[in-house]
C-alpha cells in the first residue's frame, strides 16, 4: 500500500537529464501540502531530511510469477531470474515485493537500477550533509504520483533534456516502460509509436480497453491540454491539487517534476539505499534526541532524589541506585551515538569502485540477441562501429565520456517468421520494446520484398540504435 508523508517537512530531491544530456540535482522544499520553494543545483543550507530519485537510462521494471516457497528468499529468486534473462551484465541493485501467492509460485513486483547509474547520482546527492530517507528510480516516484489521482492503468509520457519515458502505470507500478532520445524532429513519430507499443503490451497483459487516460509530465507538460483531452485534463487538475504552490511557483510544478512530488507517496518497500547507511540514518536522527530525553530524564531523577534525601537521610541508598542507572542509561546513550570516525567510514562505503568498460563484447551482444528473439526469427545480419565523436565547438575539444559510456553504433537486421505485413509489423513492434531494455533506438523499419511466384516472403525488421559499452 503506498503510504503519504504529507505531514512532515523534508526536501525532494531529483537527478534528471539537463539540457546538455549531463544529469542535474533538482529540488523542492515542502511543509506538508505546501511547496516552499522550488530550484536546481546543490542546496546552500537546509535541515529537513532528504528523499531522493534518480534517473537511469538502464532502470528495469517488471511484474513475473516465480517459484519462491518463503519471502525471505523472494530476492534471490528474483535476481535469479534477471540474470537468467540477461538484464544486465554489469553489477546491479534489485528490490522485489510479493503482490499475491498462488500454490507453487509467487507474483512479485520488480525493480532494479545498474550499480554504475546509482554511483553517479550519488556523487550529486548530499548524502553527507543531511540524512537521506529513502532513494528510488524516478519512474516510481511518478507512478507513486500517478496513483493518488486514479488506479486505472495510465500511459504517462515524460520528458527531461530530451530523453523521453513512456510508461504503463497501474496501481502505483510500472508495468512497461521504454526510453528513447527525442528532438523536435522526431518527437511526435517517437511518442506515436511508444503508445502504440505500450497498448500492445497492456493486451497481453489483459487490458483489451481501447482507449487508455494519458498524462504528459516534465517538458510535456501542458500537452494533454492542448490535445482537448478532457479525462487527462480533470486527472492533471487532481494531481495539480495534491499540493499547494507559494507565490512565486508555477501551477503546473507538479506536472513538471513528478519525480520530486510523488517522493512522499512512494512505499518503504522501494528504498534502493543500503542497509548499513539505513541504519546510520536512523542512528544520526534519532541519536541526539534520545540524548536530551535521557539528560532531562537524569534531571528529574537527581530533583526527586535531591529532595527524598533532604527529607530522610536513610533514603540515600535508593538516591544512589538511581544514580547508578541513569549513569547507565547515558553511558548507553553516548555509545549508540555515532562517532567522527564512524561517519567517515560510511562516507568512504558510498565510494563504490567503477568498472571501466571500454568496448562493446559482440559474444555478449550475439548471445543477448540469441536469448532474446523468439524461435522463428533469426538474426541475419548485425554491424557494430564505434560512434563519430560530436565536432567541437571553436578551439574546445569534444568531451570525453565517462567510463563505460562510450558510445557504438549498432545496425542490425532481424528476418522475421511472419510473411503478412500487419502480422510481422506487430511482432516487431513487440521485439524492439525488448531491443530497447539495452538499446537507445534511432530507426527502425521494415523491408519487405516483392512477391514472387512460388517464393516465399521473409519480412526484414532493419535496426539502427546505440549502444553503451558497459552494457555489453
Amino acid at each position: 500500500m503506498i503510504k503519504s508523508r504529507l505531514s512532515a517537512k523534508a526536501v525532494l530531491l531529483a537527478t534528471v537529464p539537463g539540457e546538455d544530456g549531463e544529469p542535474v540535482l533538482r529540488y523542492a522544499r515542502v511543509d506538508g501540502r505546501r511547496i516552499l520553494n522550488t530550484g536546481e543545483g546543490a542546496l546552500a543550507q537546509f535541515a529537513e531530511p532528504t528523499r531522493a530519485s534518480v534517473f537511469s537510462p538502464s532502470s528495469y521494471f517488471e511484474q513475473v510469477e516465480l517459484e519462491a516457497a518463503a519471502p525471505k528468499m523472494l530476492p534471490l529468486v528474483a535476481r535469479r531470474h534477471l540474470d537468467a534473462e540477461l538484464v544486465f551484465d554489469a553489477s546491479y541493485r534489485l528490490r522485489a515485493r510479493r503482490r499475491g501467492k498462488r500454490e507453487r509460485s509467487v507474483t512479485a513486483d520488480i525493480a532494479a537500477l545498474p550499480e554504475l547509474d546509482l554511483d553517479a547520482a550519488v556523487a550529486l546527492l548530499p548524502l553527507q550533509q543531511r540524512p537521506c530517507l529513502q532513494l528510488v528510480p524516478v519512474e516510481l516516484a511518478i507512478a507513486a504520483l500517478v496513483r493518488r489521482a486514479t488506479a486505472e492503468p495510465v500511459i504517462v509520457f515524460w520528458e527531461k533534456g530530451g530523453m523521453l519515458l513512456s510508461l504503463l502505470v497501474a496501481d502505483g507500478m510500472v508495468r512497461a516502460r521504454t526510453r528513447e532520445t527525442v528532438s523536435d524532429e522526431n518527437r511526435e513519430v517517437i511518442i506515436a509509436r511508444a503508445g502504440a507499443s505500450l497498448r500492445t503490451t497492456a493486451g497481453y497483459r489483459g487490458e483489451k480497453r481501447e482507449v487508455f487516460l494519458t498524462l504528459y509530465m516534465g517538458d510535456l507538460c501542458g500537452r494533454g491540454r492542448e490535445a482537448g483531452e478532457k479525462a487527462g485534463k480533470a486527472l492533471e487538475s487532481r494531481l495539480a491539487k495534491l499540493y499547494r504552490a507559494r507565490k512565486g511557483t508555477p501551477e503546473n510544478a507538479v506536472l513538471r517534476d513528478p519525480e520530486l512530488y510523488g517522493l512522499p507517496f512512494v512505499d518503504d518497500d522501494w528504498n534502493f539505499l543500503e542497509k548499513d547507511y539505513r541504519d546510520q540514518v536512523q542512528a544520526w536522527r534519532y541519536a541526539r534526541p534520545v540524548a536530551a530525553a535521557a539528560g532531562l530524564v537524569g534531571i528529574v531523577f537527581a530533583l526527586y532524589g535531591g529532595l527524598l534525601h533532604v527529607q530522610a537521610l536513610g533514603a540515600a541508598s535508593e538516591f544512589d541506585a538511581r544514580q547508578a542507572k541513569l549513569r547507565g542509561t547515558l553511558a548507553e546513550t553516548d555509545r549508540i551515538i555515532p562517532s567522527e570516525e564512524a561517519m567517515a567510514a560510511v562516507r568512504n562505503s558510498l565510494q563504490v569502485q567503477r568498472d571501466s568498460l571500454s568496448e562493446v563484447r559482440l559474444d555478449r551482444m550475439l548471445g543477448w540477441l540469441t536469448h532474446l528473439v523468439p524461435t522463428g526469427v533469426r538474426v541475419r545480419s548485425l554491424q557494430v562501429e564505434p560512434e563519430p565523436p560530436p565536432r567541437a565547438m571553436g578551439r574546445t575539444a569534444p568531451a570525453k565520456p565517462p567510463p563505460g559510456q562510450k558510445p557504438f553504433l549498432v545496425n542490425l537486421e532481424i528476418m522475421l517468421a511472419e510473411t503478412e505485413f500487419d502480422a510481422a509489423e506487430a511482432s516487431s513492434a513487440a521485439l524492439i520494446k525488448r531491443l530497447s531494455q539495452r538499446l537507445q533506438m534511432v530507426d527502425s523499419r521494415l523491408d519487405v520484398p516483392a512477391p514472387e511466384p512460388g517464393v516465399k516472403r521473409n519480412v526484414v525488421l532493419v535496426v539502427k540504435a546505440r549502444a553503451r559499452a558497459v552494457d555489453f
